[in-house]
């Protein structure tokens, strides 16, 4: 009958789980970690497990953006994510996603990753990596790098380049005034940037 084939299959010893294909990047997400979160969920056996479940038990991972999770029959169980790239760190402990979202990584403690460090006014991290993305840009044919942006008190720019040299540039016109800087910067500064302690280009005559 019906109510006994249910239970045959409901049955976890009928039908168990036998592999497990993890596939994703572990660098920052170990794959004992997972293992920890799938096996109480594949002791239900192939037909009784809670994919849905699954799924956000694993998200709550920080690292971990995205997550896929299938079962094949008769025994297999597939799950592959996607992990977060961090763009910089910002805060304490925090590290900044691709989209301008704050994550707090559970081993951030071990973390050494060559990121840029933004300051910023609570809510102002999307405003800061647009316009980090933006400014880097212009560095890059010089072959310089922004190691720290930072929005001073809602009314300036301060950054820190990857040569020591720091540069404050005005909130309203940051772009235009750093086109002046990179103009002159390899006639001007270049050969003289361990004299030189800051660039202020928020004025007429920077």
């Amino acid at each position: 009958s019906f109510i006994l084939l249910w239970q045959k299959l409901a049955n976890p010893s009928c039908f168990p789980v036998k592999n497990i294909k993890i596939s994703g990047d572990l660098t920052y997400v170990k794959q004992s970690h997972l293992q920890q979160i799938i096996l109480p969920f594949i002791a239900k056996g192939f037909f009784r497990l809670d994919s849905q479940g699954l799924k956000e038990q694993i998200l709550h991972i920080p690292w971990i953006a995205n997550v896929s999770i299938k079962r094949f029959w008769p025994d297999t169980l597939a799950v592959s994510f996607i992990t977060k790239k961090p763009v910089a760190f910002i805060g304490q402990y925090g590290l900044l996603d691709e989209q301008g979202n704050i994550f707090i990584p559970d081993n951030r403690g071990s973390i050494t990753l060559d990121l840029p460090i933004f300051e910023s006014p609570v809510g102002q991290q999307k405003y800061l990596l647009q316009t980090y993305t933006a400014l880097n840009s212009m560095f890059a044919p010089l072959n310089l790098k922004i190691k720290l942006l930072k929005l001073v008190d809602q009314q300036y720019w301060y950054l820190k380049l990857n040569n020591g040299l720091s540069v404050y540039l005005s909130r309203s016109q940051p772009y235009i005034q750093l086109e002046r800087l990179i103009d002159v910067y390899s006639d001007v500064i270049a050969s003289k940037v361990s004299m030189v302690d800051y660039v202020d280009l928020r004025y007429v005559h920077g």
